[in-house]
């Protein structure tokens, strides 16, 4: 069935199809809409058993609308729409798709979404909170220079080429056993607290040997007591 309608101000055509089954019947319908300022189309199936699908074009002086929807016989409805203005393209849909190489040329933010993708390059990635790496974290993909990981505060991590600094105002090891292997100069002062268990070396005032120097000689101790002493000159 075909209608037509023209009026002064608007034109309409629409092209209807019925297909009567033994357990459903099939509608569908195809429609364009001309008004002034504003061109519409519309194309659906309308099934009695399996549910509506239609996908619709409205296009006006300002904006572009399209939308394709599809409604289950329990009338639960999905539906994807792509909006576009002069200054704004927006796409809505539970899945999007995008196949082969993407460039984005400004910023792309998200508000609390995810981005899926095998591979994401940039020249500059910020992060609002935090960053979850699987398995390693590169720095300086092309080799040579100075790389390095700033800390809000100031503390650096970071390495020259030669060497790998760590740079802050107060640094800990705080692990059930820390091990540095090789050759291992301070600069500075060391302090180790009384508290503290030492072994391999010779401190004074601890248990188990130690050495102290006052008035120009040393004294030994032997688990805190003093034993002997040397004259230095």
């Amino acid at each position: 069935m075909v209608q037509l309608n023209i009026r002064a101000d608007s034109i309409t055509a629409e092209v209807t199809r019925v297909e009567r089954k033994a357990d459903s019947t099939l509608t569908q319908v195809s429609s364009l809409s001309i008004e002034v300022g504003q061109i519409s189309t519309r194309v659906s199936n309308i099934d009695s058993r399996l549910g509506t699908a239609e996908s619709s074009i409205v296009q006006q002086v300002g904006q572009i609308s399209s939308k394709v929807s599809q409604t289950d016989y329990n009338g639960n409805t999905i539906a994807s729409l792509i909006n576009q203005t002069s200054t704004t393209i927006r796409i809505q849909a539970s899945k999007i798709n995008l196949v082969g190489a993407v460039r984005v040329l400004s910023d792309l933010s998200g508000d609390m979404g995810t981005i899926y993708a095998g591979n994401i390059e940039g020249g500059t990635i910020n992060i609002g909170t935090d960053a979850t790496v699987g398995n390693n974290l590169y720095l300086g993909k092309y080799g040579g220079g100075s790389k390095s990981v700033v800390f809000g505060s100031g503390s650096v991590i970071q390495y020259n080429g030669s060497y790998k600094e760590l740079s802050s105002l107060n640094v800990r090891l705080n692990g059930s056993s820390n091990e540095m292997n090789g050759q291992n100069t301070i600069y500075g002062s060391l302090s180790v607290p009384q508290t503290t268990s030492v072994s391999g070396l010779a401190r004074a005032n601890s248990s188990g040997i130690g050495i102290s120097y006052s008035n120009g000689n040393l004294f030994v101790q032997v688990n805190g007591s003093t034993v002997g002493s040397v004259k230095l000159t």
